[in-house]
């Protein structure tokens, strides 16, 4: 009698279980995977590369997910550039990306082919702050509604201002960035109209160090849930929750991991988290997406190794170096540029060198990583006022990392710090006296001279124009040995020890 009371209550406890869905119910959950700043790390090296990112993508999107780029993607190796990153928009085809909003770095091979760019893609080009100059339209989607799940989530992306001269200017001439922050605030307005159940921003603008930055974003524009950030490099283990309860997202650079956040709704809460995915021992390369890269690879790599020289010294390059102070490749490169054009001086960016070169022999390849630019060196008539402004520019975010940093030859420069910021006291040039009030030619790049890295645009008179910095530097090679020590030409910086700065 006991076992068949006991069955009954079994069968009844089953049955309710059965008719309440509180019990046992599966919470419901959106993923959303993401990368930023692959800067063309679509082999594996550096980062691990397309072939495993997409086991990692498939098995972390057993149904129902996004797949979104926040943006740098399409230049910063040989392999990418070979094709204007024709290769890399294939690549996201394959993946099945939805959406991807450009960077600063994506404009490199001017506007006109990121249009070009864009139809060839199978996902979404967003972004809700670039219009064409003078005009309202926008050649980008500013958002996107897709359905994850059974949720409706809006989509929309941006792009830093600083895109404007952090690419050649002459790259951006033809459309406009306005203020990121206003835009999102109308969008989200739109998005909230339309009733999506979820609220994410694909954002190229950063965490910190950049005149708009996602924490801004989260702060000034409320409801939006995530923010899916490129630019700054950040690496967010597991996310960052900003104001309004916000939660920031990045995977810092170069493919080192793959982003996944997940929201979880649990009766009327939302559970919001992020993690960093990375491939272990086991994880291995998709096959069709390794036979790809392979016989993309082989076509590059016979002109890559053709050999352009010889260092006896590693030639250090690496952003950490040279977007912060001096090293050998730079003091080499800018010796190199100033004997090429006869200039009094030389002056280029941090921003243009993105990698070092190892000793012994130097490749094409070599080259192509470490000065992926394309563009040439100019001569320019400027008075010594302008040269001091244009220094004073460069070293101002010190010891802060940027790609305006100087560099310089044929002149040594004494800086010193007033309330905060560095200032240059005195200049010394390598023939002659310095006066602010004479004039000198300049060797730089027509990045610089554009108002790249928001250097004054066309500083002085226009002289001339020669080769690219990779020539430049292959020539200096061949009568020239690089050399390990350097003898800093910029004194003063390191006596602000604090890093304190105005600001």
């Amino acid at each position: 009698m006991k076992v068949f009371f006991l069955t009954q209550v079994v069968f009844f406890l089953f049955f309710l279980i059965g008719l309440n869905p509180a019990y046992g119910a599966e919470k419901e959950v959106v993923r959303i995977l993401h990368t930023n700043d692959i800067h063309g790390r679509v082999v594996e090296g550096e980062g691990f590369g397309f072939a495993k990112l997409k086991t990692l993508i498939d098995f972390n999107c057993a149904g129902d997910c996004l797949l979104v780029d926040a943006g740098d993607t399409f230049h910063g190796t040989p392999f990418v550039q070979a094709s204007k990153g024709e290769i890399a928009v294939s690549l996201m085809n394959d993946l099945h990306y939805d959406a991807f909003v450009p960077g600063n770095h994506d404009f490199n091979y001017g506007f006109r082919h990121l249009l070009h760019l864009r139809k060839q893609a199978k996902f979404v080009f967003l972004d809700g702050n670039l219009f064409y100059k003078g005009r309202k339209e926008q050649p980008f989607s500013p958002f996107i509604i897709k359905t994850v799940a059974t949720k409706k989530i809006g989509l929309f992306g941006l792009t830093t201002t600083e895109a404007l001269n952090k690419t050649n200017p002459s790259n951006v001439k033809e459309i406009e960035l306005t203020n990121p922050i206003n835009q999102a605030a109308n969008i989200v307005d739109q998005l909230k109209q339309a009733q999506v159940d979820l609220i994410v921003a694909v954002v190229h603008l950063g965490v910190e160090g950049s005149p708009e930055t996602s924490k801004q974003l989260a702060e000034l524009v409320p409801d939006i849930d995530v923010i899916i950030d490129g630019h700054s490099h950040t690496l967010l283990p597991e996310g960052q929750v900003a104001e309004n309860n916000t939660l920031l997202a990045s995977t810092g650079a170069h493919l080192q991991a793959l982003g996944l956040v997940t929201i979880e709704y649990d009766d009327d809460l939302l559970i919001k988290k992020a993690q960093l995915i990375k491939p272990s021992s086991t994880t291995r390369e998709h096959l069709v997406t390794k036979e790809k890269l392979h016989m993309l690879s082989d076509r590059l790599t016979k002109e890559g190794r053709k050999v352009v020289g010889f260092t006896p010294v590693a030639l250090i390059g690496d952003r950490q170096h040279v977007r912060v102070g001096e090293t050998n490749l730079t003091q080499f490169l800018t010796d190199a540029i100033r004997k090429k054009t006869n200039a009094d001086i030389a002056l280029l960016n941090g921003g243009a060198i993105r990698s070092s070169i190892p000793k012994g022999t130097v490749t094409k390849a070599n080259l192509q990583s470490t000065f992926p630019f394309e563009g040439s060196i100019v001569t320019v008539d400027v008075s010594g006022q302008v040269l001091v402004e244009m220094i004073e520019h460069g070293i101002r975010d010190y010891p802060l990392e940027n790609g305006k940093f100087p560099h310089v030859s044929g002149m040594k420069v004494a800086v010193k710090w007033k309330e905060g910021t560095p200032v240059v006291e005195a200049v010394t040039l390598d023939n002659g006296m310095f006066s602010s009030s004479s004039r000198y030619t300049i060797a730089t790049s027509d990045f610089i001279y554009s108002g790249g890295d928001g250097y004054p645009n066309q500083p002085g008179r226009f002289l001339n124009k020669y080769g690219s910095i990779q020539d430049c530097f292959v020539d200096y090679m061949k009568t020239q040995k690089p050399m390990a020590t350097i003898h800093n030409r910029i004194v003063g910086l390191e006596a602000n020890e604090s890093g304190k700065r105005k600001d």
